[in-house]
């Protein structure tokens, strides 16, 4: 036998296998932060899509006179509203739209709502704001 040789101790074992999993748990968290953020990313893509159908279907249709200086048009729309989401439009799972129609103030001034509004048109998914954009319709 020889004298000098040694093994791995059960110390050293344990170190290694300690290292290990500090870095496959560090690998781990990477990758799932990772997901997430390329899943977000994906959502507020959708979202900007969204908005943007929204508002060129908005723009397409005749004017709209809410009853009220500030109007939520509920999913679904009502006669004579807009429709949210748009005609031929399915939402993805989980997204809603939401649509505002404001008095335009400019400033000291605002305007009559039956000549000019501000049309804000939201997107969310599951409660959370992922895109949001407002424009003016005018009456002509």
């Amino acid at each position: 036998m020889v004298r000098n040789e040694r093994g791995i101790s059960l110390v050293e074992n344990l170190i290694s296998l300690a290292l290990v999993a500090v870095i496959v748990t560090a690998y781990l968290t990477l990758l799932d932060t990772g997901f997430k953020s390329a899943d977000l990313s994906g959502a507020r893509v959708t979202a900007q899509d969204l908005v943007r159908v929204e508002l060129e279907y908005i723009r397409a249709q005749s004017y709209f006179e809410p009853p009220t200086s500030t109007y939520l048009i509920p999913p679904g729309g009502e006669p004579g509203a807009y429709a949210v989401p748009p005609p031929g439009i399915t939402l993805p799972s989980g997204f809603d739209i939401t649509v505002v129609i404001t008095q335009y103030c400019d400033g000291a001034t605002c305007y009559p709502i039956d000549e000019i509004q501000q049309v804000r048109t939201s997107v969310s998914r599951g409660g959370r704001p992922l895109a949001s954009v407002a424009d003016l319709k005018t009456n002509r």
